[in-house]
């Protein structure tokens, strides 16, 4: 695909007319980085929103997907992320989906930020700061979003300091989901927890800091 910045422009147009993904051409950047502006984001959200509002073969063969919601301004995350994540259940055959969020800040609604697929089976959750009670709401809200999932996997920072996702926080997490009553939400039947490090600003689990923890819901 980076070869095609190489290509005249009308070559690149044809070809992605040809393959039914028109909504590709009206924007120049299709992924959030962690550099990204306010205005490229919202230009993502035009292309992700031009998705459902134009379904085209493109939209039903995503089967898997990175979103980056990394954005902030100070302490407030860019407006434009939790609607980025409304855009997750329009995607009819994703089965993997990861969501680096960074942090959980208390007066954010977990439940949109985090989207919602009635099909996938493996999340992923990149994920440094939060609080006791943000680590009982996301736990609610995956088991209330995702009720498909079968393995959920919650990547943290090498080193882990409060207040971070730290072990304590990690088993909070746990006990939240245990407590569940599994007649009315579908527990992942496992979850693991496992380090990162940033390497050239992407995020990599092959890291000699490992710290590997996994856990076996309780099904009632």
């Amino acid at each position: 695909m980076a070869g095609f910045w190489s290509f005249p422009d009308d070559v690149v147009c044809r070809i992605i007319s040809l393959h039914g993904a028109t909504e590709l051409l009206i924007i120049q950047s299709l992924k959030p980085t962690n550099n990204t502006k306010p205005a490229e984001l919202i230009s993502y959200l035009t292309f992700l929103q031009n998705c459902v509002l134009q379904p085209t073969d493109f939209l039903y063969s995503i089967e898997v997907l990175e979103l980056n919601l990394e954005h902030f301004n100070k302490s407030t995350r860019l407006l434009a992320c939790p609607q980025l994540s409304t855009c997750i259940n329009k995607m009819p055959v994703l089965q993997k989906f990861t969501l680096t969020l960074d942090a959980l800040i208390e007066t954010e609604n977990t439940h949109l930020l985090i989207g919602r697929s009635d099909g996938a089976t493996e999340l992923t959750i990149n994920i440094d700061h939060m609080t006791h009670l943000k680590a009982a709401m996301l736990a609610i809200a995956i088991c209330d979003k995702y009720f498909r999932i079968k393995l959920l996997r919650i990547h943290r920072p090498s080193l882990v300091d409060m207040p971070g996702f730290d072990l304590i926080t990690q088993e909070h997490f746990i006990a939240i989901l245990n407590a569940l009553d599994s007649c009315y939400m579908r527990k992942p039947n496992m979850i693991i927890f496992k380090n990162y490090e940033l390497v050239n600003g992407s995020i990599t689990t092959d890291t000699p800091l490992n710290l590997i923890h996994t856990y076996i819901t309780y099904i009632w």
